[in-house]
């Protein structure tokens, strides 16, 4: 599962590059802004894929109060402190606020980064608390289905709002109830799963992705019922779930495209993985410094390099990536001394 999730937090970081770039920049963006479009597809499995490795890693026997204690020391004690890091940094460098602004409400940053942390937090309690009130895995998986139509129609409730995805939506509750379905599923599978039925979801993945952008890029009108399995559905904290036809497109795309991965992965598991299983085993630490590494990186590298062709644009790409990963090597490294490791809850 290291090796899954490597190629995961990869993702994550090769997705983030434009995102940021676009949040810096202003110019040059058209080139760079290529990415996004193969981007699109893995955005929407990338992060239930980590939902799903939580479902089958989890020891969900385990009494509350050390179930709980985990969850704290592995999840909540990182976050806090990479939340204070990067507000830090962001003040020191860029005179970030403390606050985030969402329409006439401001949010104490430590409510808003690194949404995915506190969604999985609340996620696994949540699932926590359903599967052990619960003795029928089928039912467990309709109640979490519930959740998803629950998060669906608050999320409806606010979709004309200038931020949608981050208003009134304290902890990212919506994001964990709309995630819990992947937890289950993740467990579901603890046992096992055929090499055979991940080949062919990765099948129909690939199929349908596909057939999509085939169909987006050709601007044909389609009816609402292909829509809703064809089209992907790109659920994270910048998007938002928020209409009934969605959840067919949702649960498709994520599951297929998580088997995907997990193909892949197994795939490649007999070569010299080391660095992804690294990178796998560490996929917190990466995911919370990558976004102040891309701000340096970016900025430093734009006055050598403007990415003002497709052939620049590669080069800048490729050259954030590589020197976001080198330093993310080392920041695993650093996390991982005696000393320091117990201030990201390794102790």
């Amino acid at each position: 599962m290291d090796i899954a999730k490597g190629l995961l937090i990869l993702l994550v970081v090769m997705g983030h590059i434009p995102v940021m770039f676009r949040n810096i920049m202003t110019d040059n963006y058209q080139y760079i802004s290529y990415y996004d479009i193969p981007h699109s597809y893995v955005r929407c499995f990338f992060m239930q894929a980590f939902f799903v490795l939580t479902g089958l890693t989890t020891n969900f026997e385990r009494p509350f109060p050390a179930y709980l204690k985990r969850c704290l020391k592995g999840i909540l004690v990182p976050y806090l402190f990479f939340s204070c890091i990067t507000f830090l940094v962001g003040r020191i460098f860029w005179e970030q606020s403390p606050f985030y602004h969402i329409g006439e409400e401001s949010y104490l940053f430590v409510f808003e980064d690194f949404w995915f942390l506190q969604s999985l937090f609340t996620a696994k309690i949540l699932y926590y608390i359903v599967r052990r009130s619960v003795n029928n895995c089928w039912i467990t998986g309709s109640i979490l289905l519930l959740f998803v139509l629950i998060s669906i129609s608050i999320s409806y409730g606010y979709a004309d709002h200038e931020s949608p995805s981050h208003f009134h939506n304290y902890f990212h509750y919506r994001n964990a109830l709309a995630m819990c379905i992947f937890v289950w599923l993740g467990d579901m599978f603890r046992g096992g799963v055929k090499l055979s039925l991940l080949r062919n979801a990765s099948v129909v993945f690939l199929v349908i992705s596909i057939v999509s952008f085939v169909l987006i890029y050709a601007k044909l009108p389609l009816p609402q019922i292909i829509e809703a399995i064809i089209l992907p559905v790109q659920y994270t904290h910048e998007s938002n779930l928020n209409s009934l036809l969605s959840i067919p497109s949702y649960l498709i795309y994520a599951v297929t495209g998580t088997a995907f991965v997990f193909y892949i992965a197994i795939l490649i598991s007999n070569m010299n993985c080391r660095m992804i299983e690294y990178f796998g085993r560490n996929s917190i630490v990466v995911y919370c410094l990558h976004f102040t590494f891309l701000q340096f990186i970016i900025r430093g590298l734009y006055g050598l390099i403007v990415p003002s062709s497709v052939f620049l644009a590669i080069l800048f790409f490729l050259l954030c990536l590589a020197l976001t990963v080198l330093l993310c090597g080392i920041s695993i490294w650093f996390f991982n001394l005696k000393y320091v490791r117990c201030l990201i809850g390794k102790w």
